[in-house]
């Protein structure tokens, strides 16, 4: 074993065990080696590398403090050899395509910029990691992923979450002590199920003697060794720094000499390495300084104008750096250990520091080096006004952008703006900086938003950050503020740019489920019901807009459905759209039971994830998940649901009326799967609304119905009547149901008559607008009430042919308990069995387990809950089972549905077991059966 490894490999058997057996076992799994800085993980993570080159392909990268707004450096580390191989080139194809953003080769899929966004390239990398892994298993090797760029690590979190199944083993070392670039991301990291955490402890007073001896030589005295302990902790860099030192002054290891270990102490690499450097010439340590400013990699020409030191000679003193142990001694150019190049980098005054960042940013700039080297540098250099910065590190903020690094855009474009710019370029700084934050979080975007809309002169520009601002403002506390933003813009818009107009005034109208606005406005939008006969996606924002509305209020369902058809065809919508207006259309669709809905989410999540907005994804999991919840796959929707909830906070949705809808529609989730107690404590948290919204009518409801479950009628009945005077809705496919929930609360308190008069009012107001899950619900609830089994028969009828099986499973179990308290046990078996296999599929065991207890009521005594056949597929099994019989591959399926291969296969797996099938030729006739 060489030397240099002998302090970290001591005592180190446990961790290299851990680290085999996850080599051994081929991938999926992510090694996390934790500890304080020198304790070795650098080493182990090496060992890990050696041990699985002849069975795995790795790649390598190394994070840096300098670098870490260097957009997908770390990525880019790891991957652009395997991105050059001409052998490797197929790689890129397929799904994999928007990677190549990445590598600086951007492709057609673009934004209506040109750009590829952050969740397109994230899916694209994950897919380009799969297809590396075909072959053989696939290492990726990380050190300091505490340092790591954003975007990088946003991609480390994203493949983490996918590793199951999969032939890929990722290994990160990370530094216990250091907060890191993103700690949200870091800590997802940390406590995702996959991880494996490796924690190196210190080196004892054995191992200590141990390395002392191999150092200093086999005569060491045990008194010396524990005084190096003492001094040390055990660290291993420190104690390496340590011997260092001791061997350089000629220190004999003996107890007499323990003095001398106590004066050197823990500051033993800061204060040795700047020893060392004070014994080498001046030039060498501009060599180490310059190398300490440029970074990891840096090319010896730099270094040498840097340094202002000859080339040649720059060659030999990295040598000679190397050899005292401060450099590595072989390529890239760099530091033996970050906590050396620290030593050497913060020994310099903070002025010489950041003079030095700029004058090499000036020298990369001079020798053509890419724009992202240029501009890490320029972020760490003194403010002076100068244009070519503010233009350079624009440039860099769009490339980032277009990469999919929404964050390091945000880094790079914030400092253009602070340099600062030219007065005639600050406004559009602004603009692009608003927009690239409005990709990631909310509330930093508002603020540069309103100061582009103050400095913008070109309309067509002003129309477009009014728009922008709007929208982020009606997630917020005051959504009147977005309200106030779109109806002034809007004034100002000029006639030649009438669809700009259109985007504002369906803006205004959008503005009042978010509680602002008059409600008594919407019926403006009766003009549009006949469609907007114009181009452009201001007219299908409108379209869209008056979809919903008309739904809302319990239009024929045919017409409604058939407008908002209208504002999707042709996918203008869904692709210029944020993921706003096209959830209304998508949600008149939804409500009314239609089978279209399923795959338009597929493009409309794809069209998110190509866009790169947090925001458009996390709409896309609220009512995804919400679609699901109504179709019966609870739980496949709260999965989606609590992912959503997740992306809330990290835009920067904690309270408003924006905030209410993930709260309400988990909470209702929560309680039909019977968590109660989760539930309660869930909607404890929703925020307080005055007024009517929509996202807040959600929790309303929510606590009305969680109230009923929970028995408690003084509650119920007052949480019915506040969502009562909040309602707004007629339609009771959706938001209009106020009126049954009202009606069981009124039932708990004995006021029957009352209830049932409610529910038939309810029924009718379904069968107008035609929709069959609103029909069946209803019909179940009013029968439920009168214990009328002719409704309840009705309620199960109209049900059974619809998309919606969780009402189908209720109104059988109310049919069944029916028939049960009319003394027929036998004839209430069959409802109550079909009852509890359908609460099954869909995952409602608070269901499940109220229709198992009446079938025992009836003397049955069930000993299976499976349900067989195509009824007891969950609607992501059944897209899944379709796509395959369509000849779709597993790979290609977990491509289109942003899944992994692995979820595909377990959900084919299910297909397979309930259609009681074997092979995947077999599934066509099992699903037409």
């Amino acid at each position: 074993m060489p030397e240099t490894t002998i302090a970290t490999l001591v005592e180190r058997e446990r961790e290299l065990a851990t680290l085999d057996e996850l080599l051994a076992e081929g991938g999926g799994r992510l090694a996390l080696i934790e500890g304080p800085a020198g304790i070795g993980k650098t080493q182990l993570l090496a060992e890990a590398r050696e041990r699985a080159a002849g069975s795995m392909s790795v790649a390598v990268a190394r994070a840096s403090e300098l670098e870490r707004e260097f957009p997908f450096g770390v990525v880019r580390q790891l991957f652009e050899g395997l991105v050059a191989d001409p052998e490797r080139s197929q790689a890129l194809s397929g799904a994999a395509q928007p990677a190549e953003a990445v590598f600086g080769s951007l492709g057609a899929n673009g934004d209506a910029e040109g750009g590829v966004a952050s969740f397109a390239v994230l899916h694209g990398l994950f897919w380009f990691s799969l297809n590396l892994a075909e072959e053989r298993p696939l290492l990726l090797a990380i050190d300091d992923l505490q340092w790591c760029d954003t975007p990088s690590l946003r991609f480390v979190a994203y493949l983490a979450r996918r590793l199951e199944g999969v032939p890929i083993l990722i290994a990160a070392t990370q530094r216990s002590t250091d907060p890191g670039t993103d700690p949200a991301l870091l800590a997802e990291i940390a406590h995702d199920p996959l991880t494996v955490a490796v924690h190196p402890g210190a080196l004892s007073s054995a191992g200590v003697h141990e390395v002392v001896r191999a150092r200093l030589g086999d005569e060491a005295a045990e008194g010396f060794s524990e005084a190096c302990h003492d001094s040390t902790g055990g660290n291993p860099l420190l104690l390496r720094q340590l011997l260092i030192a001791l061997e350089a002054d000629g220190v004999t290891p003996e107890p007499a000499n323990a003095h001398l270990v106590r004066d050197i102490g823990p500051r033993a690499v800061s204060r040795t390495v700047l020893v060392r450097l004070a014994r080498l010439p001046e030039e060498t340590v501009a060599i180490a300084r310059a190398v300490a400013v440029l970074g990891e990699s840096a090319a010896l020409p730099t270094v040498a104008a840097l340094a202002q030191v000859d080339e040649r000679r720059v060659a030999a003193a990295t040598g000679e750096l190397a050899r005292a142990e401060i450099l590595r001694p072989e390529p890239p150019l760099g530091f033996v250990h970050p906590l050396v190049r620290d030593a050497v980098y913060h020994e310099l005054p903070l002025g010489e520091r950041e003079l030095l960042h700029a004058r090499a940013a000036e020298l990369l700039r001079d020798s053509d080096a890419v724009t992202d080297q240029i501009a890490a540098q320029l972020l760490h250099a003194p403010r002076r006004g100068e244009p070519w910065v503010a233009e350079l590190l624009a440039e860099a903020g769009h490339a980032a952008k277009r990469r999919g690094a929404a964050e390091s855009a945000v880094a790079y474009l914030a400092r253009a703006v602070e340099e600062p710019p030219p007065e005639g370029a600050r406004a559009e700084l602004l603009l692009e900086l608003g927009l690239a934050e409005s990709l990631v979080s909310r509330g930093a975007a508002v603020d540069h938003l309103r100061g582009a809309l103050e400095l913008l002169e070109d309309p067509a520009r002003r129309a477009l950050a009014a728009h922008e601002l709007a929208r982020l403002l009606l997630f917020s506390e005051a959504p009147e503020h977005g309200l106030e933003v779109a109806r002034r813009a809007a004034a100002e818009v000029p006639p030649d740019l009438p669809d700009e107009r259109r985007r504002l005034e369906a803006t205004q109208h959008m503005a009042v489920f978010f509680g602002a606005g008059d409600l008594t406005l919407q019926a403006q939008l009766e003009q549009y019901r006949g469609g907007v006969d114009a181009e452009g996606a201001g007219a299908r924002m409108l379209e869209a807009m008056a979809a919903y509305s008309w739904t809302l209020s319990g239009g024929p369902v045919e017409s409604c459905v058939g407008l908002a058809k209208r504002a999707l065809a042709g996918g203008e919508l869904i692709d210029r759209d944020d993921t706003f207006f096209v959830i209304a259309a998508q949600l008149v669709l939804v409500v009314s039971d239609r089978e279209e809905a399923m795959p338009l989410w597929d493009e409309i999540q794809a069209a998110a994830h190509r866009r790169g907005s947090l925001f458009s994804v996390l709409g896309v999991h609220i009512w995804r998940g919400y679609t699901l919840f109504r179709r019966g796959d609870l739980n496949e929707a709260e999965t989606q649901l609590r992912e959503a909830k997740d992306e809330n906070a990290g835009w920067g949705i904690v309270g408003g009326p924006g905030a209410a809808y993930v709260y309400g529609i988990l909470g209702e989730l929560l309680r039909e799967r019977g968590k109660l107690d989760e539930a309660e404590r869930l909607l404890a948290k929703a925020p307080e609304l005055d007024g009517p919204t929509d996202g807040g009518n959600h929790v309303l409801r929510a606590r009305v119905a969680l109230l009923v479950d929970q028995r408690k009628p003084e509650e119920a009945l007052a949480a019915a009547l506040e969502c009562e005077r909040d309602a707004y809705v007629l339609n009771p496919t959706y938001g209009g149901q106020w009126r049954t929930l009202k009606a069981l609360a009124l039932d708990l308190n004995g006021r029957t008559d009352e209830a049932v008069a409610l529910a038939e009012e309810e029924v009718e107001l379904a069968r107008r607008y035609g929709s069959p899950g609103a029909i069946g619900r209803s019909l179940s609830i009013l029968g439920t009430l009168r214990q009328d089994l002719g409704r309840l028969q009705e309620a199960v009828d109209v049900l059974a042919p619809s998309s919606a099986k969780l009402e189908h499973a209720k109104a059988l179990a109310a049919l069944g308990s029916a028939i049960r308290r009319a003394r027929k046990p036998s004839e209430a078996r069959e409802p109550l069995r079909q009852a509890l296999e359908l609460a099954s599929v869909c995952g409602a065991e608070g269901l499940a387990e109220r229709a198992r207890s009446e079938l025992y009521a009836t003397g049955a005594r069930p000993r299976s809950d499976a349900l067989a056949g195509v009824d007891a597929l969950t609607p992501s099994e059944l897209r899944v089972a379709q796509l395959a019989a369509g000849g779709e591959s597993n790979k290609n399926i977990a491509q289109n549905l942003y899944v992994t291969p692995k979820t595909v296969e377990v959900h084919l797996s299910n297909a397979y077991r309930k259609l009681g099938i074997r092979s995947r030729r077999q599934l066509p006739g099992a699903l037409a059966a």
